[in-house]
């Protein structure tokens, strides 16, 4: 699965639900994106993909998550936290 943020600054905050879900949300100035809880048994991999803007990606959870994800930055400084 492919995630592709906008032009300007997005903030993707990836959260384990356990080893086997992950909640991805996408927002823009509190305004939500996209938003969707992934299942091992469906999903394998994940890409984010930022694009332009200095974007954010938070990780939450406890769990390391049994899905894969990939994380492609955009041409300005992104943070990871």
């Amino acid at each position: 699965v492919a995630i592709y943020g906008t032009q300007k600054k997005d903030t993707f905050l990836i959260k384990s639900l356990g080893k086997k879900r992950l909640r991805i949300n996408v927002s823009q100035k509190n305004r939500s994106l996209y938003k969707r809880v992934f299942h091992k048994k469906i999903t394998q991999e994940i890409q984010l993909h930022g694009l332009d803007g200095k974007d954010e990606f938070i990780f939450k959870g406890k769990h390391r998550p049994a899905i894969k994800f990939r994380i492609m930055g955009g041409a300005d400084q992104d943070k990871l936290k």
